[in-house]
């Protein structure tokens, strides 16, 4: 008889109902899925991740071999509008330890991912979904919004979470419902779910070696549900990890810890509490010309020259972040329920670089190092206009290396409140979420061939290129209800308000050189309805119209020092899919039109090397996308997906850089109940360019052909009952293979620089190098 991957009836008991709410209730609120289907992930005791999710249990024997299982990734039923959840069973057996939520992600469909040193060895350099961009999609974790960088709401793919902290990953590509909080969550949600402890208390070491003289070693403690205490449990690891990475020059050091403690207050109340540190220490490169390239090879990173500006001891950044909150869920009886997480978050960075890293060589035309005008240009190799100064003391600088010191400190805090009541066979939901977040950030000048002094220009001016400080509250209170009108139909209407308010107080702005105290604030009303139908077990239907909404980023509100010329970006999303799940077909696929008003994007300056932003007006963005995973038999599966992606603006019908026509992925899955597993999974990226020119033409730039690439991975899981000493519960093996025919294709643009005759030519990245990548796991 074949399994429906649908509603699954609870008959645990309440507190066990109630710890499930506090481990899914708010990732199920903020990801659209109902209340009901978040009850449906039925944990059958305190622990969250169960054998049986995990694939590694005797419980699971009986899912093993289906395709809803195996899939790399699938559509839940329940959901509202396009959706692919990656499992904690395929990130642990097909990710590298060393990967981040990126590379869980990266086989989805609509979506592309540039990662120039290898899995997790150093910021995901270009992720996008459908063609948005990181910064115009949301990204939260245990439902509470994620913002990246207030300034532009960019996110850190390798200095928070790791693969180890990770439970799972959903991919919405789309606004969801109305109780869907974020700052950008018109291009899509990317959902990570936290690791949660384990049902028994375990002991896991782990380590990792493998390419690019990448080492890994941790130790996952969790307690299993401890019976004295209610039933509370906790999972607490601790990580370090070291590479020199893909790319030349270009090693890293990471340092990670995580906790979460789950707890039942009573048979009504649970509280979670969860907690990451990261410590983080890159190399940092910026890609590389196509001279480099072909000179250096396609792993051109950094240099060891003291004289370049890519000198690699002049080039690297440190990073600290944490991310913390208490959540708080409560059956309040009668039908009402409440759902509180109080949380923090920040980033601190400091980063060190020269001032034009692949720029041209000292002495030539287009050279920026440094070089007093009095030497003229027989020595400089251009003509110098510039005087410079030293600790305020004039000295005769002969193409010195210039660089700069930057910083950035931010603090996110805010609260997420939910209010559910129950009304018959439906559910009213209300509730707000309230963030604000503090942003410090600077730049100064340096001359690294002076041990890193800072240069002026004039006796009193200041070596800080800019000094600022900026605050970014944030607002949503909301209220839908999941109205349910005949059995099989769920129809969900709501309406979110957002209010953004940005606040600059700087000595010194990055785009104007000048001192601003300003402030603007936005507000949108942005209704939404979906609905989801049953059209028999175990196959589903659903659409969605939303309208989406963005604060401009704040680099974009200072270009010319007016907060309040600058509009906010809006979208309406249409979409509707549809869902089939079986033992042996995991099967969905969509259709979505993306309507955009006051569309920004970004590019660098050649010469500043500051971020400028553009206003392009409207975009329309529209496609078709499908997933699907069979299961051919034999413990194997044969999964693909595609999709056929268009973003164009409405003024000019030129494309929208970084925004690739089409995907596809194509791959086998092998896993049996002997504890073997395997996967080998490609992925194709088609046609895009690099940047739209900031001209009003908005000129498509610097094309990119399509590219592939593949992983391997096999697996080996030995349990107790199959013959480990006495003393252990299992041991686990693997070896995991990226980009397993080893192209190098280019596969982004990192930016511009200018050559030696002072052109400006693009900077580009490529695909890593093939990596093999041996993981050994002993439980005790």
């Amino acid at each position: 008889m074949a399994r429906s991957w649908g509603v699954k009836v609870m008959t645990k008991p309440k507190v066990l109902r109630v710890v499930q709410a506090a481990l899914l209730g708010a990732c199920a609120a903020s990801t659209g899925i109902t209340a009901e289907a978040a009850e449906n992930l039925d944990l059958g005791t305190v622990q969250a991740t169960s054998d049986a999710a995990r694939g590694v249990g005797s419980s699971s024997d009986a899912e093993i071999e289906t395709a809803p299982y195996q899939a790399p990734s699938r559509t839940p039923l329940e959901v509202g509008q396009p959706t692919s959840l990656v499992s904690q069973h395929f990130i642990e057996n097909s990710v590298p330890s060393s990967g981040n939520y990126d590379d869980a992600i990266k086989f989805t469909p609509s979506l592309s991912n540039v990662e120039p040193n290898g899995p997790g060895l150093q910021e995901s350099k270009i992720i996008t979904i459908r063609g948005f961009q990181d910064g115009q999609y949301n990204i939260i974790f245990d439902g509470i919004p994620w913002l990246g960088s207030p300034t532009d709401f960019h996110h850190q793919s390798a200095v928070y979470f790791t693969q180890h902290d990770i439970g799972s990953v959903e991919v919405d590509r789309g606004p969801g419902s109305a109780s869907t909080i974020g700052v950008a969550t018109f291009g899509g949600t990317v959902s990570l779910k936290s690791r949660d402890p384990e049902e028994l208390p375990t002991i896991n070491t782990y380590s990792s070696f493998g390419s690019f003289n990448t080492a890994i070693w941790g130790t996952e403690v969790d307690s299993g549900s401890v019976k004295a205490a209610n039933g509370a449990a906790i999972i607490a690891d601790f990580s370090h990890e070291t590479s020199d990475g893909y790319l030349t020059n270009a090693s890293s050091r990471r340092a990670n810890g995580y906790m979460k403690v789950v707890s039942p207050l009573n048979t009504n109340t649970a509280l979670t509490v969860v907690g990451m540190y990261n410590d983080t220490f890159q190399h940092i490169p910026t890609g590389s010309t196509a001279a480099q390239i072909a000179q250096y090879g396609a792993d051109h990173g950094l240099s060891t020259n003291a004289r370049d500006q890519g000198y690699y001891a002049t080039n690297y950044g440190t990073y600290n972040t944490d991310f913390e909150y208490i959540g708080l869920v409560s059956d309040l009886g009668d039908g009402w329920g409440i759902d509180n997480k109080l949380y923090t978050n920040s980033f601190y960075k400091v980063g060190y670089q020269g001032k034009d890293v692949n720029g041209a060589a000292a002495g030539t035309q287009g050279s920026s190092y440094l070089c007093s005008k009095s030497l003229g240009a027989a020595v400089c190799g251009y003509t110098p206009t510039k005087s410079y100064y030293l600790n305020g003391v004039l000295t005769t600088l002969n193409n010195d290396v210039p660089g700069k010191v930057s910083e950035q400190k931010y603090r996110s805090y805010g609260d997420i409140f939910r209010l559910s009541k129950d009304v018959g066979a439906s559910q009213l939901k209300t509730g707000i979420w309230f963030d604000r977040a503090t942003n410090n950030y600077s730049s100064y000048n340096v001359d690294w061939s002076k041990g890193g002094t800072t240069y002026t220009t004039s006796a009193t001016g200041s070596a800080y290129s800019y000094l600022m400080q900026d605050w970014l509250n944030t607002a949503e209170p909301y209220v839908e209800m999941d109205w349910k009108p005949i059995p099989g139909l769920t129809i969900t209407p709501g309406v979110k308000y957002a209010v953004v308010r940005r606040t600059v107080d700087a000595t010194i702005d990055k785009n104007t050189g000048l001192p601003a105290n300003e402030g603007h604030t936005w507000m949108s009303v942005l209704p939404a309805i979906q609905a989801n139908y049953v059209l028999q077990p175990g196959w589903t239907t659903y659409a969605q119209v939303a309208k989406g909404f963005e604060a401009p980023p704040l680099d974009a509100l200072y270009t010319n020092g007016k907060a309040a010329s600058v509009d906010s970006t809006k979208t309406w999303n249409f979409q509707v899919g549809t869902a089939w799940q079986t033992d042996r077909l995991a099967l969905s696929g969509d259709v979505y039109y993306i309507d955009f008003t006051n569309y920004f994007f970004e590019t660098t300056d050649a010469t500043t090397k500051n971020t400028v932003f553009t206003e392009a007006g409207g975009a329309i963005y529209q496609g078709v996308e499908v997933e699907g995973t069979y299961y051919l038999g034999h413990s194997v599966s044969a999964y693909a997906n595609g999709s056929l992606n268009s973003a164009k603006y409405t003024r000019t019908g030129t494309y929208v850089a970084q925004a690739p026509k089409e995907t596809a992925a194509l791959g086998l899955i092998y896993n049996d109940k002997r504890g073997f597993y395997g996967s080998l999974i490609g992925k194709f990226v088609g046609p895009q360019f690099g940047q739209n020119a900031t001209t009003t033409d908005l000129a498509d730039q610097y094309a990119i052909g399509s590219y592939m690439y593949a992983d391997l991975a096999v697996g080996y899981t030995l349990k107790a009952e199959q013959g480990v000493p006495a003393f252990l519960r299992e041991i686990g093996l693997s070896l995991k293979v990226t980009n397993l025919f080893d192209n190098h294709s280019i596969v982004g643009l990192a930016g511009t620089t200018s050559d030696s005759s002072a052109n400006t030519v693009p900077l580009w990245w490529t695909n890593p190098g093939r990596g093999f990548f041996g993981s050994v796991s002993v439980k005790f």
